[in-house]
């Protein structure tokens, strides 16, 4: 005769029950396979309801290996959840996997959904939870529950406590190196210890335990019924025998006899680590560890003792073999408090968890404000390279409206906070360092030895000072400016080639003639309102939100990841419609440079071919006759540099001959007027450029000369040169005026 597990309460009738029951019960009365058994209550206000059912299930070959069988009685637990509690009634019924952990006498709790409760809840109807249970019978009588691509069930379910592991701690390599431990708050609602240990390898501030560790590695175990962590040595024990055939005493012991000579904490807690490889079925091979660990209060000296490694304090070592003596009780009292062991993710974890292929290299990030400290907390938690962060700023109360440093680093200095922070978010690796310096101090030795080791440089500086200053570097590594614009709108990335061919400051200006040029340009660097951020006259700061920084800094921490892996030089700018959301990458051509220095001052020219392909495309439109128009472009003073923007087409009101050429100044003045808004005030008039006929030399004739001293003169009001480029059909040569 079959024999099932009572339910306390008392029998009922249908009308009794509470609307999830009867919903069961409906269910069971329109379904061939079930019959409903009895129902039964428990309490009144807010009761316990079950439903009992028999099930025939005719997919449940007979005489299965697992031992269900072909009618089974099923018991419904019906509480105010929507999903019920489910459970196999036989009392021989087998203890299979994905059943929830219930104490040995007691009705088997069947895990019937890999969901959570409230994704399930939103779909959930009586009739399908029955069609589940059959669903589940079927398939765990066939061993085929849990399918092969399903990730390995853990041996044991996660416990009300966990101790955090540091990110490099790995197991058999760390005799001899004490963890120390902080605490937190336990729940104290909970009769049942529990709370989170975060362990490092040195003493901070909070830190008041020390702990000292033992590794142990066990055979592998085959996955299955999920359990609880037992509380007591004894019973930790004998579940590895069952499981893994392993004597844990015997290897308690042999790591206790390591550690009895060495600097431990003799009476500090004890952390034992237990590693269990898991493997899918006896004979594969383990595909996951599961660490588990148990505290004890006992230090190092008390289990020396308590597993007999030594006696009267002497090894308790047989002279002949030189190994230790069997104990002489293998029965230990000592009690246990189960922690689920966890490890911070290293940087190889971080990127795996990131969906990141490079581990990336070696670089410098250049300014730790706003878009350079979101840099380092992106980076850091992926684990993508190794960075130097230089800044030789300190924080002010105005900075964290967008930074993502705390109120609690105000005063410090910006790339030493920033390094830490970045360090805590790696796990306390040492992916960071810093150095509190003004990038452009290239003589620095420190400096120069962050250089020699670096793959990339980004700037985050959002300054024009470095990017042009660094570019006369020529032992410098590859560089990489991002920024984005006064208001918040947009974001820019610069990229010089791998070899430096084209590097930052030529970048700049190819960047600013496509502001110049196209419809994206017209707002794009518009200057939004500011604040005072301080008392004196230099402390103004820009209006921008931090949800604007953290929006485009996560965009280009991405794309600076992509670009690090090319070879080419590029400029890339991200232009946003706030109003609609929309995002648009407007790629910006980028050409190789050209220069020129003058014999007549320490200026050098540069332009690039772009520049040259306009100029001839103009010279040839007009042929047979000359043209011309104005040069626009910017002076650098500190590095004695003049960049060729653009070259403009002749006005309207321009005169062309074939032997001459005289620029006309319709609409000049204005088209001048908007450049310099369009790019911040950055690039002006610099002079004048014209064609020569076929045939003739790019040299300057009388009439040339005389033009270039007249723009000279205008020019040399804000003590600036002039400039004058000729096109031929063979060359372009520039030159230059200075009064």
């Amino acid at each position: 005769m079959t024999a099932f597990y009572s339910l306390e309460g008392k029998r009922v009738k249908e009308h009794e029950m509470g609307p999830g029951s009867v919903s069961l019960i409906h269910a069971i009365n329109k379904s061939a396979s079930w019959e409903l058994v009895e129902l039964i209550k428990l309490g009144d206000d807010k009761a316990i309801e079950y439903v009992i059912a028999d099930i025939t299930c005719d997919e449940v070959p007979s005489r299965n290996k697992v031992g269900i069988q072909y009618s089974e009685r099923i018991g419904f637990k019906v509480t105010d959840q929507i999903v019920p509690t489910t459970y196999a009634l036989r009392q021989k019924f087998p203890i299979l996997i994905h059943q929830n952990a219930t104490p040995p006498d007691s009705p088997r709790d069947l895990c019937l959904y890999l969901e959570p409760t409230d994704v399930v809840e939103s779909t959930w109807t009586a009739e399908k939870h029955l069609k589940r249970v059959s669903w589940w019978l079927m398939q765990a009588s066939r061993g085929e529950l849990h399918p092969q691509d399903q990730a390995l069930e853990p041996l044991f379910f996660p416990t009300l406590s966990s101790i955090v592991l540091p990110p490099d701690f790995q197991l058999e390599c760390n005799a001899g190196r004490k963890i120390f431990i902080t605490a937190f708050e336990p729940n104290r609602d909970t009769e049942v210890p529990c709370g989170t240990y975060v362990a490092h390898w040195q003493s901070c501030r909070g830190t008041k335990v020390k702990l000292n560790t033992i590794d142990i590695r066990l055979p592998p175990a085959t996955h299955g019924i999920v359990n609880y962590m037992p509380y007591t040595f004894r019973e930790l024990a004998l579940f590895c025998e069952k499981r893994t055939d392993a004597n844990l005493t015997s290897l308690v012991r042999e790591k206790l006899s390591e550690l009895k000579g060495d600097s431990h904490q003799m009476h500090c807690p004890t952390c034992i680590i237990l590693r269990f490889p898991i493997r899918r079925d006896d004979s594969a091979k383990p595909e996951k560890n599961q660490l588990m660990a148990v505290l004890t209060r006992s230090g190092i000296s008390d289990l020396l003792k308590l597993f007999e490694v030594s006696l009267n304090g002497l090894p308790n070592v047989s002279a002949l073999a030189g190994n230790l003596r069997p104990m002489t009780t293998c029965d230990i009292e000592l009690p246990l408090e189960p922690v689920e062991c966890l490890i911070r993710p290293d940087e190889r974890t971080r990127r795996a968890q990131s969906g990141i292929q490079e581990a990336g290299g070696n670089g410098l990030i250049i300014g730790a404000g706003a878009l350079g400290g979101a840099l380092v907390d992106f980076w850091a938690r992926c684990g993508w390279g190794k960075w130097v962060v230089v800044d030789d700023d300190y924080f002010r109360p105005h900075n964290f409206t967008r930074h993502v440093a705390l109120d609690v680093h105000v005063g410090q200095s910006k790339s030493q906070a920033m390094a830490q922070i970045g360090n805590i978010h790696a796990g306390h690796l040492s992916m960071f360092s810093h150095l509190h310096l003004n990038a452009t101090e290239f003589a620095d030795q420190d400096l120069k030895g962050a250089y020699r080791t670096a793959d990339l440089v980004v700037d985050a500086t959002a300054s024009i000072a470095y990017p042009r200053k660094v570019s006369g570097q020529r032992h410098a590594p590859r560089h990489l400016s991002v920024f984005f614009t006064p208001d918040g709108r947009d974001a820019v990335m610069l990229t010089e080639d791998k070899q430096r061919h084209i590097r930052l400051n030529a970048l700049e200006a190819q960047y600013y003639r496509s502001v110049i040029n196209e419809d994206w340009g017209r707002g794009h660097l518009d200057t939004p309102k500011s604040f005072r951020s301080g008392t004196g006259c230099r402390d103004i700061s820009v209006t921008m939100s931090h949800f604007r920084v953290m929006s485009h800094a996560s965009l280009l921490a991405e794309h600076i990841m992509m670009q690090a892996k090319g070879n080419e030089a590029s400029i890339s700018v991200w232009v946003n419609e706030l109003t609609s959301g929309n995002r648009v990458r407007q790629s910006v051509p980028v050409y190789k440079t050209k220069s020129y220095e003058s014999v007549l001052s320490d200026f050098r020219v540069v332009w690039d071919e772009g520049t040259e392909k306009k100029l001839h495309a103009l010279r040839t439109k007009h042929l047979p006759m000359e043209t011309g128009g104005i040069i626009v472009g910017y002076h650098d003073l500190p590095t004695r540099h003049v960049f060729i923007v653009d070259v403009l087409p002749a006005p309207s009101d321009s005169q062309h001959h074939n032997t001459w050429f005289k620029r006309g100044t319709e609409g000049v003045a204005e088209i001048v007027e908007e450049i310099q808004r369009r790019t911040a005030g950055n690039v002006s008039y610099l002079g004048e450029w014209h064609s020569h006929p076929r045939g003739s030399s790019s040299e300057l004739s009388g009439l040339d000369s005389i033009q270039l001293d007249q723009i000279a003169s205008r020019l040399a009001e804000d003590g600036l040169p002039a400039y004058s480029m000729i096109v031929s059909d063979r060359n372009i040569k520039v030159f230059e005026r200075r009064l």
